[in-house]
Order: C-alpha cells, then sequence, then structure tokens
C-alpha cells in the first residue's frame, strides 16, 4: 500500500461526496456499488456523502442487496436526498454531468459515479482545483471541484479512469470503472491487481481473505444437540448419537429443547465451542485436529436462490467459543424471519461470511445433505444442479473416506435408517453406513 494515503487529507474540498443515482426502486444497490463507496471512504476519508436519488435502490425478497444498508451502518455520514422530479436523470450523460458540476461548484468536493473505484494513489491530486475524470459517454469515473470555482476555467486537470478488466496494477491508476457485476466470492483469492484493490475496499487489506488456523487453540471435543419437543429417540437419531460417541469420539454430548432451535446453537457454539450437529446427521469418521484449529468451520448448501451466490449448511457446525463468526450470526438473528425457516441460518450466515471473510472456514466435506436418500456433495462441479447426486454421478466413491458426515436434511432419512432391522439387512450405501456405527460401537453382533 502506498506511503501517501493519509495525504489525501490535504485535497481542497475533499470533505464532502457526492452520489447522483438514477432508477426505479427496481434497481438496487450492489456488491460492486458497495466496493465502490467503500474505496471512496477509505481513500478520501470524507466529513460527509451526500447520496441524491431518483428514488431509493429496492431491496430483493430475500434482502441479499443490502449493501447500502451495511454502508450506513458503518459509515453514519451518508446523507440520502430524494431528487425533484428525477433531477437530471432523464438527460443525457453530458447535460448530468453539467448539473453535478453546479451542486459540487456550490459545496465543493467529489462527485463519484456508482460504478467507480478510486485508489489510494488519488492522493497525488492533492494540489490540483478541478479534475476531471468522466467518460462523456457512460458517465463513469468522477468530478472534484474546488468550491466556489466553476468547473470548465483554466485550473482544469483531465484523468481517464481504467477498466477494471485492464489494469496492470491499482497504484497505476487513480480510478477504475468496474463494468460487470462482482460478489465477494469473487474477490476472496483473485490474485489480479483488481482483486487487490477489491480486497483493500471491502477489507481494509490486499492479503487473500482465507481463514487462518490456529494449532495452539483448538475447538473443544464436545457436541451440542438441540432436541425440539420430548417425543422419543428414532433409530436416525440413535445412531447419531452412536456415531458422536463410537466414530466422531467426543468426549461429550450434551441435547437440549427449544422452539427456537436456531438461536439455540449459536448460543452454544458461542458459549462453549466445539461440534453442533443436527438430530439427523451421522458421522463416519473422527474430526481431525486441523479442522479444529479454525475458528468457525462450516459447509456449503448444495442449493441457493437467486441472488445469493450460495448459503451455508448450519446443521453441522464446528469452532471455538467466543469466535467472530458465532458473534456477528448471533446478531443476525435481530430480524428472524418464521416465513422461511432456512433464512436465518443458511442464508444469513453465508452474508456474515462475505462481510467478514475470514472468520469462518468453508469445508465442503465437513458434511454432505442427503435429502430424500440422495446425495448432494458440494465439492462436484455444478453442486447447485439439484438433479446431480451420489446415484447418478460417481461424486461419492467411497463415503468412509469422501465426507466427515451425512446429514439426512428435510426429513429425507432413508428408510433403512428409521429401524434397526432394516439397516442391519439393507445393502445399500446407508446400510452400510448403520452397520458401521453399529459396530464401532460394539453393537452390530447383539440382538
Amino acid at each position: 500500500m502506498p506511503d501517501n494515503v493519509d495525504m489525501i487529507s490535504a485535497i481542497r474540498g475533499q470533505h464532502l461526496v457526492t452520489y447522483y443515482w438514477c432508477g426505479k426502486s427496481s434497481r438496487m444497490f450492489q456488491f460492486r456499488h458497495y466496493l465502490g463507496m467503500k474505496s471512496v471512504i477509505r481513500a478520501l476519508h470524507p466529513d460527509a456523502i451526500f447520496f441524491l436519488y431518483e428514488e431509493y435502490p429496492g431491496v430483493d425478497e430475500l434482502q441479499y442487496n443490502v449493501w447500502l444498508e451495511e454502508l450506513k451502518l458503518q459509515f453514519p455520514f451518508i446523507y440520502f436526498e430524494k431528487l425533484k422530479n428525477g433531477g437530471a436523470c432523464r438527460e443525457t450523460a453530458g447535460d448530468r454531468r453539467e448539473v453535478i458540476a453546479g451542486i459540487l461548484a456550490k459545496r465543493g468536493g467529489f462527485y463519484v459515479h456508482e460504478n467507480t473505484m478510486l485508489t489510494p494513489i488519488i492522493a497525488e491530486l492533492q494540489n490540483k482545483r478541478n479534475v476531471y475524470a468522466v467518460d462523456n459517454t457512460s458517465g463513469q469515473g468522477f468530478l472534484m471541484i474546488e468550491k466556489g470555482l466553476a468547473f470548465g476555467d483554466k485550473h482544469n486537470t483531465t484523468i481517464i479512469c481504467k477498466d477494471a478488466r485492464h489494469i496492470s496494477g491499482y497504484f497505476h491508476a487513480y480510478c477504475i470503472n468496474t463494468v460487470e457485476s462482482v460478489r465477494p466470492k469473487d474477490i476472496w483469492d483473485l490474485e489480479t491487481p483488481f482483486g487487490e484493490l477489491a480486497r483493500w475496499a471491502a477489507y481494509g487489506e490486499t492479503s487473500i481473505q482465507r481463514p487462518e488456523p490456529n494449532y495452539r487453540d483448538i475447538a473443544p471435543n464436545i457436541a451440542h444437540y438441540v432436541w425440539i419437543g420430548n417425543g422419543r429417540m428414532d433409530f436416525a437419531f440413535y445412531l447419531s448419537v452412536l456415531s458422536l460417541i463410537y466414530v466422531a469420539k467426543v468426549d461429550k454430548s450434551v441435547s437440549g429443547a427449544s422452539h427456537r432451535s436456531d438461536i439455540w446453537r449459536l448460543d452454544l457454539m458461542n458459549k462453549y465451542g466445539g461440534l453442533y450437529l443436527d438430530t439427523d446427521v451421522i458421522f463416519v469418521k473422527p474430526i481431525s485436529n486441523h479442522l479444529r484449529a479454525y475458528e468457525a468451520v462450516m459447509s456449503l448448501s448444495f442449493t441457493t436462490f437467486t441472488p445469493f451466490p450460495d448459503r451455508l449448511q448450519s446443521g453441522v457446525m464446528l469452532g471455538k467459543r467466543g469466535g467472530k463468526f458465532w458473534n456477528e450470526f448471533m446478531k443476525t438473528m435481530r430480524t428472524y424471519r418464521d416465513d422461511l425457516w432456512t433464512w436465518n441460518v443458511c442464508f444469513l450466515p453465508y452474508k456474515v461470511k462475505e462481510i467478514y471473510p475470514k472468520s469462518v472456514l468453508i469445508y465442503d466435506r465437513l458434511q454432505v445433505c442427503c435429502p430424500k436418500a440422495k446425495c448432494h456433495p458440494t465439492w462436484w462441479p455444478n453442486y447447485h444442479n439439484r438433479s446431480i447426486n451420489h446415484l447418478n454421478t460417481n461424486t461419492i466413491p467411497d463415503w468412509r473416506t469422501e465426507a466427515y458426515s451425512y446429514h439426512f436434511v428435510g426429513g429425507g432419512t432413508p428408510p433403512e435408517l428409521r429401524n434397526e432391522k432394516k439397516a442391519r439387512r439393507a445393502k445399500t450405501m446407508f446400510g452400510e453406513m448403520a452397520r458401521f456405527v453399529l459396530e464401532e460401537a460394539g453393537l452390530l453382533n447383539t440382538d
């Protein structure tokens, strides 16, 4: 990172930034717009951002594109003002630029297009009075105008913002135009100049965003269940407990009952750490100390719903107590939704991962989801395709080694796991799993 980042405070009028958002309420403030505004905040340290809008950006039904709301939480000095009669939104890019220039001439500062990112070296403009860096066709780029100084006079400095796809280094350009949609997972380990700039904007550092293990402090070898109701333990739950004790070899297993299992599971992980699992999960091998060295570990769900690029599966969770991920996950429960039960336990933890990518390791082999006796491993290419499963592909050549656990999610317990008699006789993968667990527990040869 250049040494002159803090020099930006000397730029004339830089303390105010203006955005000019055009579009109906169906237009959403996406992650690339978030990157743009975060880059402005990091590069300019503005006192205020004025967000002028034709109509306030909309939010999708699943509340994925809430990036503007996230910015409002991080930076409270964003002020919103609705444009009278749509302002200059229906004008040409050139005419709109003139209107915006007039606004800046009155109060000074920057105008930045929503698809434009500023880089740290913009500090080099500290002695300039007017800077023109707007594309005449697309309107992308930025303007910097000193208060009271008319745009277009002899003090103008012209700059061209580069296309994000063609930059050789973010320190070689003052500004970058993001012409394509981008998601957080696209930049976590993107080894390009744009990847570095995007990580700097989103997370304040250019390094790859990857969780790191700490072998001096590993997750405790305990497990937690949340058992809703006081009904009888069925055979699948019985196998699950046996697999914990005799296969995963945990030191202690604890179960509890709650009408809010989503909240309880997080409270248990936050207070005690260890392993959480649903009652329809069977472990087929013990958790390695390598995985237990991470602060939090989860796996992906094989299904997702647009615009979410992925979801996390909370039926099996591993980690240390008091971890950043568990704390942030708990905070999302403030907006609990009863109309979509997976929203809080699958969608929202993925949002936490997007904001804090180092807080949780996504490890696809922690569990495999097997609804309706069809297993869908997420390490397989095109895993979002629901038609791909272990029965019609070679996704699971050996169930003993491919994954740590198998999760019969959604009430999809296979018939051979519903009672011991069927489990002992079934010549299927699930029958083999059941007999393996019984054998490890010393119960296979008992009547």
